[in-house]
């Protein structure tokens, strides 16, 4: 269980990230900006950059959620097993 769950969290960080990044590409690509650059990124950061993040906050909330379980339940097992 926390091997699948200490995946299944990398994978929603990853996602997470991934679709900011696709999203960003897809500003850049369809913005009219020439390059990518300090405009650029001040524009995306000024418009579209918390909305991307309330779209992906639930995946990596989750994702977040599962590493942590994973983290306690690798602690608790751990904990058993050294001696008092």
């Amino acid at each position: 269980m926390k091997w699948l769950s200490l995946a299944l969290g990398i994978v929603f960080l990853l996602i997470s990230w991934l679709i900011v990044q696709v999203a960003k590409g897809y500003a850049f690509a369809y913005g009219g900006f020439e390059e990518w650059n300090a405009e650029f990124i001040n524009q995306y950061n000024a418009c579209c950059l918390m909305t991307d993040l309330k779209s992906v906050a639930p995946f990596a909330l989750v994702g977040v959620v599962c590493i942590i379980f994973a983290v306690w339940k690798f602690w608790g097992e751990r904990s058993e097993r050294s001696p008092n």
